[in-house]
């Protein structure tokens, strides 16, 4: 559900956020979080 509220957010807002270029960003940070969590998830089953 957030991760849909933010791809609204992101598309009414283009424009104004073109400058910035935040999905880029966005990626990134969700990559970090998404590996982050497999890697605990992976440390506690061995």
């Amino acid at each position: 559900m957030a991760l849909y509220a933010l791809v609204l957010f992101y598309h009414l807002f283009a424009k104004e956020l073109a400058p910035h270029k935040p999905l880029a960003k966005f990626l990134c940070i969700k990559g970090i979080v998404f590996f982050c969590f497999w890697q605990v998830y992976h440390l506690k089953c061995f």
